[in-house]
């Protein structure tokens, strides 16, 4: 099939005379060069023929040789696919390169979010008048909790080039509108938002690992606390990454396998299914600030204002060292201390 005269045909009716020539002028080594670029019929031609193979490549998928093939490649970016029984895990796994290399928020942005944020508290306190926000009806505090959300969302995550799995981790809303909820509890329960953020991204790989609608893998209470269960009984296959493996090793029974030809390493664990299962995702929220509120470990920071390191440091300490250092970086690779108030 002649594709050429197809493309000329719809290509003739242009004003191809009316094109000026481009001027280009280029300094190399103190000379000066100048170069006339004309733009032709056959030109303009080539460029569609060339625009509807690009096309066509597209369409074709070239990635997925590269999924079937080389899944080390996607890992290297951040983003592991790997087959499992019934379903395909999706792990995110940051390299440490990106946290080094995070980018810097822009100050006046950040500074330009708390300002609209305090308009936005300032003038439904003043409307409704009252002094603070937990004397505000649940329907103007959700109203004010989404555009904050949203501000932080378009202002804020965008900004700091967030990788697209993050964003969709915290920005997506069919199970749950995550960030507008920890804001919620944050004025129900005084823990900051980041916090219950950074605790639901950490424990399931951004979304990967998601059991019974539990967000922090919050451990069910046994009826009898002298009553010892089986290890055998209920186990769970999932899939970490070695630091991740270091991180919840209290928590893995044992290491069946490791995925070959992968970096960083993805390891197959048999974990302990002594989970609680929620009704929805917002159950387990709520249930996450329930937790740390009924806690008396945690009892100080309630009266230390928001500071995050300070809740991470103490949470960490309760857990282990690197989970609390874990926290402290997703919060300020991703800004979300931006978010406590």
């Amino acid at each position: 099939m002649k594709l050429l005269p197809i493309i000329k045909e719809y290509v003739r009716p242009l004003p191809l005379k009316a094109i000026p020539p481009i001027r280009l002028a280029v300094v190399w080594r103190e000379k000066l060069y100048e170069f006339h670029i004309v733009i032709k019929e056959k030109t303009i031609a080539w460029l569609a023929v060339g625009f509807l193979c690009g096309m066509f490549v597209t369409y074709l998928e070239p990635l997925r040789w590269v999924r079937e093939s080389h899944p080390d490649w996607l890992i290297s970016l951040g983003m592991a696919e790997i087959e499992t029984q019934a379903q395909t895990q999706h792990l995110y796994i940051h390299p440490t390169s990106e946290f080094e290399r995070a980018p810097v928020l822009a100050q006046k942005v950040a500074e330009d979010f708390i300002i609209a944020k305090q308009i936005l508290i300032s003038d439904a306190l003043i409307e409704n008048k009252v002094s603070r926000l937990d004397q505000l009806n649940s329907d103007k505090l959700l109203e004010i909790n989404r555009e904050i959300a949203q501000l932080f969302c378009k202002n804020i995550l965008q900004t700091a080039q967030t990788p697209d799995k993050v964003y969709h981790f915290f920005t997506d809303s069919i199970a749950l509108r995550k960030i507008e909820t920890a804001l919620m509890e944050q004025v129900k329960y005084n823990i900051p938002a980041s916090i219950t953020l950074s605790r639901s991204a950490l424990e399931t790989a951004f979304g990967s690992r998601v059991v019974g609608n539990n967000y922090f893998n919050i451990r069910h209470k046994k009826s009898d606390p002298n009553q010892e269960e089986d290890p055998e009984l209920r186990l769970l296959s999932l899939y970490f990454s070695e630091p991740e493996a270091l991180l919840f090793k209290d928590w893995i029974v044992r290491t069946e396998e490791e995925l070959a030809q992968t970096q960083p390493k993805i390891l197959k664990c048999l974990v302990q299914n002594d989970l609680e299962s929620y009704p929805s995702a917002w159950a387990s929220f709520r249930a996450h600030s329930e937790m740390l509120a009924a806690d008396k470990r945690y009892a100080p920071l309630f009266t230390k204002g928001k500071k995050y390191e300070d809740w991470a440091d103490l949470i960490g300490s309760a857990e282990n060292v690197a989970y609390g250092e874990g926290l402290k970086q997703i919060i300020a690779r991703y800004q979300l201390y931006l978010l406590d108030f």
